[in-house]
């Protein structure tokens, strides 16, 4: 199974302000990475994702329990998510 699916499920999520849903959708992606893969391109598309949300708030709360419910190597670029 492909990790970008759920991912394009998560960036969909977050389009519609549906942070819980967008939550599952990456974290599950992440689970299905492929171990070589650059977590680099994955937190650059979801920061991509919520450039155009009007709920920043939600979506860096989002972010947050994201970076908290996975394993630490996953979350170092959750910051430059944020930005």
């Amino acid at each position: 199974t492909s990790f970008y699916y759920p991912m394009t499920l998560g960036h969909a999520c977050v389009a519609n302000e549906l942070y819980d849903d967008a939550q599952k959708y990456y974290k599950y992606a992440l689970s299905i990475m492929p171990a070589g893969s650059s977590s680099d391109y994955f937190w650059g598309k979801v920061a991509d994702a919520g450039k155009n949300t009007n709920d920043k708030e939600g979506y860096i709360q989002m972010l947050d329990a994201l970076k908290n419910s996975i394993p630490p190597e996953y979350s170092s670029f959750v910051q430059m998510s944020t930005n």
